[in-house]
């Protein structure tokens, strides 16, 4: 027995938000392999004569490609409490060969082994098969599929879908159409940020408008709805990563951001958009009522503020010129103990900057 072919009833439209699916050509069917052995599939599918006609009007003569396609998604499951997990992101085998009408499509790219416990596997991605399929012949003719590959541990899942191609530009359409992350939730989290420091009394945090991606200012700055940090990332920069390469993690902590996650802030959205804002300015000022200012306040010296973000996760903070006692005598004797010096910090809480 090479292998156990079962119908699956689900749906792949969540998980490729960059198509819109207008006909499921072949219902998902769940594979179960035997290891190391060979493990051969063979199918076929139809197109209606719509369908066809759809294909060939959505011709981009510019792009070289179909708007209206026909795709194969492969996808590797998982078992979790008893429950199928399915994980887009993750390999499809190395060895998997796939004919379609005996012509081959274009494979996903091999990725190299992270380490020596792990094999040798393809970036999970669509695969564009309508090249391969028949077009111009009768439309009763039928697409033949023969897939084979080396079983591995692994179990996948995989279908084939009449789809339209959504560009990150129109997803980013839809993503302005929800509702923004309200200014007070960015607010309360500024507030948060800065009355942690228990040990300080911080006034002021440095902000990055930069993409983390494109290292460019954002136009529309975006966390995903788990993400605890005040960063943001440009939506439509990490569109376009995901389109090429679907790993659908923030790149600021690593926490999985499907596209439904993905949420538009209203408080970094209104400081990239406001006339106040130089059009060069890459770091801004938030103060602990909320508001933000683009240059320094002049409560600190060019001295006592880092000249570029740092990374989020590295809180630095550097002390403002107003932490020197302004009674302090000018005269006093250099050779004072030290512990007195400790003693007179103590007395007067450090005003900082803190840097995100």
């Amino acid at each position: 027995m090479d292998g156990l072919m079962i119908p699956f009833q689900t749906t792949f439209e969540d998980t490729i938000p960059f198509f819109k699916v207008m006909e499921t050509l072949m219902n998902p069917i769940y594979f179960v392999p035997v290891l190391y052995h060979l493990a051969p599939f063979a199918s076929r599918f139809s197109l209606s004569e719509n369908a066809l006609n759809s294909i060939i009007n959505s011709w981009d003569a510019a792009k070289q490609k179909y708007k209206i396609q026909v795709i194969l998604i492969f996808e590797e499951i998982k078992y979790e409490h008893y429950t199928i997990e399915r994980n887009i992101t993750d390999r499809v085998p190395y060895n998997l060969t796939i004919f379609v009408n005996d012509r081959r499509p274009k494979l996903p790219k091999l990725l190299a082994p992270l380490n020596f416990c792990e094999t040798t596997c393809r970036c999970n991605f669509y695969m564009d098969i309508t090249r391969e399929i028949f077009l111009k012949d009768d439309i009763s003719a039928w697409n033949h599929i023969q897939m084979q590959f080396i079983a591995d541990p692994n179990e996948y899942l995989f279908g084939i879908y009449l789809v339209e191609k959504v560009t990150p530009d129109e997803l980013v359409e839809k993503l302005k159409e929800k509702p923004l992350r309200e200014c007070k939730i960015t607010k309360d989290l500024i507030k948060k940020s800065m009355e942690s420091d228990i040990d300080m009394e911080v006034i002021s945090m440095f902000a990055t408008l930069q993409d983390p991606l494109s290292k460019m200012r954002m136009k529309l700055p975006a966390r995903g709805v788990h993400c605890i940090h005040l960063q943001c990332f440009d939506a439509l920069q990490f569109l376009q990563m995901n389109e090429h390469k679907q790993t659908w993690t923030c790149p600021l902590c690593k926490k999985k951001v499907k596209f439904e996650d993905i949420e538009i802030d209203e408080f970094f959205l209104n400081i990239l958009e406001s006339p106040d804002l130089g059009e060069t300015c890459e770091n801004v000022i938030l103060l602990n009522d909320g508001s933000w200012s683009e240059k320094n306040n002049s409560e600190f010296s060019n001295s006592s503020v880092s000249s570029s973000p740092t990374n989020n996760q590295d809180e630095v903070f550097a002390l403002s010129d107003s932490d020197e006692d302004p009674d302090k005598d000018s005269n006093e004797d250099p050779d004072k103990d030290s512990n007195e010096d400790s003693d007179h910090e103590d007395e007067h809480s450090a005003k900082r900057i803190k840097c995100l």
